[in-house]
């Protein structure tokens, strides 16, 4: 019984923890001064570059128009990208 109750709860979590992966820098970024937009942008690129690396909990986002006109927003999503991408392709058996 109390494996039942525990199993979606843990899951939950997991899958939760997964989700705040590519925030897991703005503090970070913020202390080192880097605009919002940067910020932002590398959010969505590591969101991005885990589901292109294969990892289903992710749903790949970009915002095409910031991407064109916000050049701090593009280097923070290709950077996001990147990181990811070969992070989550590093841990992968």
């Amino acid at each position: 019984m109390k494996v039942r109750l525990i199993t979606p709860f843990v899951f939950t979590a997991l899958v939760a923890g997964c989700q705040t992966v590519p925030n897991q820098y703005a503090d970070q970024f913020s202390r080192e001064g880097k605009p919002q937009a940067y910020i932002d942008g590398h959010g969505d690129g590591c969101r991005s570059g885990y589901n292109a690396a294969g990892n289903p909990y992710f749903k790949a986002t970009k915002d095409p128009q910031r991407f064109q006109d916000d050049p701090m927003y593009a280097q923070g999503w290709t950077d996001g990208f990147n990181t990811c991408k070969a992070r989550y392709q590093s841990s992968s058996y």
